[in-house]
């Protein structure tokens, strides 16, 4: 083969590694690697182009088009729209197969997945919980040779974005409405197209394979751990109206497994919605509760959170600087990470559509010791 390979790069020899990519892309899917020829050249002039005229570092603009979360939402949209304008058509099974050729690895890609948020995609400013599963699904698809592409759930009609999974070559789909973001989700999908799985403990239907955080073993270790400091002067408030289902697992974890029996306990298990404040602290303090059990997304009220200081406080999520007894670690991140795995391994049986029989896979809680808990505790 004598031809040249492009008006840009007419005197580049053969034998350069991206003219041999080039090459291949061209007789395997029918059009050239991104941004053109697939040299050097090429790439980094249209990008540079892109960088230049939004005042942009090129390296932003990269990263935009191989849909890096780092990068803002709203710059990635600008950078794709910019893009097209410069004839760059995002492929993006073609774009990871180049990736992966060009750092020279041996990992064989495997195709595309998407990750589905039931609410706007997370960003550094989301919560911490979020993005967790974010990196682990990412992390996740990355090691097992897949590209990952996150869809918002609320920017798309569903035929529109079935077609836009298809027409990317999505086989394997992760939804996540995570309880602590929303109540439901009735999604009304071509599923007999792709394999899917749910992330959290969100309620949405059709039932399919999911993981999900274990909150009867995480509401068991929490007692075991705080029964040695307070015995069984333990009380919990959770959030029942975000979900229901967690909220009916947790409680028949703390009635069961709570020092003081199960009559006593059914009385300290509180509803976070509607708590009235005379009848709550009478409660308390008849029973002469020290300890509090907090789900992850309530608020506790002033008058709450006075009666109980920080140091007596056992958190169902991470609580960052301030101090507390402890807290349990709802490992977000393994949930996506084994998300990723379990779409993986479906994927590899051929499965598609709704299961005869879903499998559940239940993240293992994590106890965290909090800070100087005695020194400061009221009791």
């Amino acid at each position: 083969m004598t031809g040249t390979w492009g008006n840009r790069c007419a005197t580049a020899p053969l034998r350069h590694k991206n003219q041999t990519i080039n090459l291949v892309c061209t007789l395997i899917f029918g059009e050239l690697a991104p941004f053109g020829c697939g040299c050097n050249y090429c790439m980094m002039s249209r990008m540079r182009t892109i960088a230049e005229e939004l005042n942009l570092s090129v390296a932003t603009v990269s990263r935009a088009l191989r849909n890096d979360p780092s990068v803002k939402p709203a710059t990635r949209a600008l950078i794709r729209r910019k893009a097209k304008e410069v004839g760059y058509e995002l492929n993006g099974y073609l774009g990871e197969l180049m990736s992966s050729i060009r750092r020279g690895t041996t990992q064989t890609f495997k195709g595309n997945l998407g990750l589905l948020w039931g609410a706007a995609i997370p960003g550094k400013k989301s919560d911490p919980r979020l993005l967790q599963i974010q990196q682990g699904a990412q992390d996740g698809a990355e090691r097992l040779g897949y590209s990952l592409n996150e869809f918002s759930l609320a920017d798309y009609e569903s035929k529109n974005l079935a077609r836009i999974l298809t027409n990317r070559g999505v086989e394997g789909l992760l939804i996540t409405v995570p309880a602590f973001t929303a109540r439901k989700a009735y999604l009304r999908f071509e599923f007999e197209k792709f394999t899917t799985v749910f992330l959290g403990w969100g309620l949405m239907r059709p039932a399919m394979h999911s993981v999900r955080f274990d909150y009867f073993h995480g509401m068991r270790l929490a007692l075991h751990h705080t029964r040695h400091a307070f015995g069984d002067k333990i009380a919990s408030v959770w959030e029942e109206l975000t979900d229901r289902r967690s909220h009916s697992i947790a409680r028949g974890a703390f009635i069961t497994h709570h020092p003081a029996g199960v009559a006593k306990a059914e009385k300290l298990f509180l509803a976070a919605s509607g708590l009235d404040q005379k009848k709550t602290l009478a409660l308390l303090e008849r029973h002469k509760i020290e300890a509090l059990l907090v789900e992850g997304g309530v608020k506790l009220p002033a008058w709450l959170a006075e009666f109980f200081p920080p140091v007596n406080r056992i958190y169902f999520k991470d609580p960052g600087a301030e101090p507390s007894f402890g807290w349990i670690d709802t490992q977000n991140y393994l949930m996506g990470l084994w998300g990723s795995e379990l779409i993986a391994s479906k994927l590899r049986q051929h499965e598609k559509g709704i299961p005869a029989a879903r499998q559940i896979t239940l993240v293992p809680p994590e106890w965290k010791s909090g800070r100087d808990v005695r020194e400061n505790s009221r009791f």
